[in-house]
This record gives structure tokens, C-alpha cells and sequence, in this order.
């Protein structure tokens, strides 16, 4: 609970300096905290469907020091790759409804 906290917090700073530094408009920061809340639900979905059981299987079948080693590479696999889709799949989103408006 308090990583999870003080990542919010650390997102909220880099935020608020990159509004000062940067002048970034708030509309974009928010932009991107709801693509962030998108990708991790979406991480969430996938992970409750399918980590259970493929931890399950490696644990059964694996000693203590490879489990852990791969799977750690699955859940960060997990994260590496639903970050970036989702991101990506709102970018198409926008430029395809920017073509469709113009």
C-alpha cells in the first residue's frame, strides 16, 4: 500500500513540476493519469484471467530460485506490454478520429 502511494505521490510531482517547467496544460496531464488508470485495470483483467494459473503451473513444476526468476519476467512482461498497447491504441484512436473530423 504505501509503494502504491508513493508512486501516486512521485506522479503527482513530476506532474505539477512539469506544469511549472514545461508549461504543460492540465488537460493533457489528465489525459494521460486516465490512459494510466486504463492500462493498469486493463493489466488487472489480464492478470486475474491468467497469472493465477500459469504462476500455479511454474510453481508446480519449477524449483523455488527459476519460479520466481520467470516469474517475475511474466508479471513485468505483463506490465510492459499493456502500458504501451493501451497508449498506443488511444494514439490511433485520436488520429483516426482527427482524419474522420477533417
Amino acid at each position: 500500500m504505501a509503494s502504491g502511494a508513493l508512486m501516486l505521490l512521485v506522479g503527482v510531482s513530476i506532474a505539477l513540476v512539469a506544469k511549472w517547467i514545461w508549461r504543460i496544460q492540465l488537460r493533457w496531464l489528465w489525459c494521460g493519469a486516465l490512459l494510466w488508470i486504463v492500462a493498469i485495470a486493463a493489466k488487472g483483467l489480464i492478470a486475474a484471467l491468467t497469472l493465477g494459473s500459469l504462476l500455479g503451473a511454474l510453481y508446480n513444476h519449477l524449483p523455488d530460485s527459476v519460479y520466481l526468476a520467470l516469474g517475475s519476467v511474466c508479471i513485468g512482461l505483463l506490465t510492459g506490454i499493456t502500458e504501451p498497447v493501451v497508449t498506443l491504441a488511444a494514439a490511433a484512436l485520436i488520429l483516426h478520429r482527427h482524419d474522420v473530423l477533417q
